[in-house]
């Protein structure tokens, strides 16, 4: 596996946590939670292998991943829509961060018992969000 599937990981697994539980009924809390957790706790641990990894070089970024989806279209010209990740220094340090903070968000939230389910799913969002602000 390239190195940069684990960036796209990254964003992947909150979303994809986030639409499972949205097919949960709300009275199963429990499962609900260890969905949550489970999840946070794969991206805590590709997090920390994204900042284990990582090796300053002289390129600036690593992990590279780019997916072009439009080339060479009207206004758009040879730059065209891609998705680009990668993460410097900063980006790798923050990734880590961004996972323990998940991770500990989920665990902190446990006892949630008000709409739990909508708390988890929001929360999981934002969490691919700020992953992705940092890839």
């Amino acid at each position: 596996m390239e190195q940069g599937h684990a960036l796209l990981a990254l964003i992947v697994i909150p979303l994809a946590a986030a639409g499972v539980l949205v097919l949960v009924p709300s009275e199963r809390k429990d499962v609900v939670r260890v969905i949550s957790a489970l999840a946070t706790g794969a991206l805590f641990a590709i997090s920390l292998y994204v900042f284990i990894a990582y090796k300053a070089g002289p390129d600036q970024f690593r992990f590279d991943l780019r997916y072009d989806w439009i080339e060479n279209v009207g206004i758009l010209k040879e730059h065209g829509i891609s998705l680009h990740l990668g993460v410097d220094g900063i980006a790798a340090t923050m990734v880590l961060l961004n996972g323990v903070v998940a991770f500990a968000g989920t665990l902190i939230s446990w006892k949630i018992e008000h709409k739990n389910k909508d708390f988890f799913i929001l929360f999981l969002i934002l969490v691919a969000g700020v992953f992705g602000t940092f890839s």
